[in-house]
């Protein structure tokens, strides 16, 4: 009787700790690893000892408590981590459908420079198009019908009349990850209209914010194109364009979504955002100064563009500041593990999943207080002829070499280690 006991005592504690070891496989390093089964091991040994020797186990007790206590805790703390991980990882390829009125396009290229409209998220087709923001459904159908856009990107699961619309097959494209060989990532961040290089470098804890006007007039294909017009052309393009301009390779991309942004302020709270000027935008009033904005405020403030202020520049400078409160308000305290759900809304990357859980688990063991520095690129307002438009010139920023070289060398200075005063 006491070797069945020992035994069934023996095979529980065997597999919930190879259940724990498979649960922490992609949130651990492999030396972690490697410490956290030898100690399991240790005690397995001590049991298969104990059971040659016909011995009552009385320690298992206390050791498959323990094992259990872990599983629990991993459970309850970390088990949305490691959803939210891998979610925004496969977010890469997010069912995304083509949608046109029934017979007016049979493929992709008919569609190059016609007006495309989306709500929650543009797709890269590799062709060049005009893409159009909406924020209701309906109003996405109803320009459809009318003709004023030609077709609409909507989500695979939304209901369609397929004797009034048809989809065109694409293949979204796949970037590429360039891994990182030292402690610095580059990760280019994408929106409606934002252009970010986002800087970290793991050892030092420290994070750069390099915003590039919109109509940053940058080179692409032999001629030079603005950034919103290359962005058109897909992300493996603006990509391409941008390590050109800073001179290194970006390791990863993040593309943001503004309404699910707008829903993850609302819900970590109000963000502090300080204005150089005083204005009004779509009926809400900005200071000079401090000014306290929920969702719609800080999206409509990031948003904001008028040639009396400075036009995409001033435009650019806003959204780093957006994201910078964001980005500061997740990390305070590391509420961002509060707001998981929200930000896989939020966030579509290719980023490695275990690399975003290594970051999440130091971050929450020893909660770094991390140095966040911006940086703008500026230039000349020009106007000028652009790959993406030969027939007239438009309103560009020639880009001041010394800015591009400043961030050139506060890129280069965050990859020594070495901290920012």
């Amino acid at each position: 009787m006491k070797k069945i006991v020992n035994t069934i005592l023996f095979i529980i504690y065997f597999c919930i700790s190879v259940y724990l070891i498979l649960l922490l496989y992609n949130f651990f390093t492999l030396k972690e690893l490697i410490i956290l089964a030898s100690f399991l091991i240790l005690i397995e040994a001590l049991f298969i000892y104990l059971l040659k020797n016909n011995i009552l186990l009385f320690f298992s007790y206390p050791c498959i408590l323990f094992v259990l206590l872990c599983l629990f805790a991993i459970n309850s703390n970390n088990s949305n981590i490691i959803s939210f991980a891998s979610n925004i990882q496969d977010n890469i390829h997010n069912n995304y459908s083509l949608v046109v009125l029934k017979n007016k396009y049979e493929n992709l290229t008919e569609l190059e420079g016609k007006n495309i409209g989306y709500l929650n998220s543009t797709i890269d087709l590799n062709i060049n198009y005009n893409s159009i923001r909406y924020y209701e459904i309906d109003d996405l159908f109803d320009n459809l019908d009318s003709e004023i856009l030609d077709a609409i990107i909507i989500l695979d699961n939304q209901p369609l009349d397929s004797n009034k619309y048809q989809k065109l097959m694409f293949n979204e494209e796949q970037i590429p990850v360039f891994k990182r060989i030292d402690n610095t990532s580059l990760i280019y961040v994408t929106s409606d209209n934002i252009n970010i290089i986002l800087g970290i470098n793991h050892k030092s804890k420290q994070i750069i914010i390099i915003s590039i006007p919109e109509n940053y007039y940058i080179p692409f294909k032999g001629e030079n194109d603005t950034i919103s017009n290359i962005n058109k052309y897909g992300t493996i393009e603006s990509i391409k364009a941008i390590e050109n301009l800073i001179e290194n390779k970006i390791n990863y991309y993040i593309k943001l979504d503004s309404n699910s942004l707008e829903n993850l302020i609302n819900e970590i709270g109000n963000i502090e955002v300080y204005s150089n000027y005083n204005f009004v935008s779509l009926g809400f009033e900005y200071k000079e100064g401090l000014n306290i904005l929920n969702g719609k405020q800080a999206i409509t403030f990031s948003n904001y563009n008028s040639l009396l202020l400075g036009g995409s520049r001033v435009q650019s400078e806003n959204q780093l500041k957006v994201l910078e409160a964001i980005i500061k308000k997740l990390l305070d305290n590391n509420e961002f593990l509060n707001h998981l759900e929200e930000l896989k809304e939020v966030i579509k990357t290719n980023i490695p999943s275990v690399e975003i859980m290594k970051i999440i688990k130091e971050q929450i063991l020893y909660q770094y207080d991390w140095n966040i520095i911006n940086y703008g690129l500026d230039g000349d307002d020009t106007y000028q002829y652009t790959y993406s438009s030969k027939c007239c010139k438009l309103s560009v920023i020639k880009p001041d070499i010394k800015t591009v070289n400043n961030a050139i060398t506060t890129i280069e200075y965050l990859k020594t280690d070495s901290v920012f005063n």
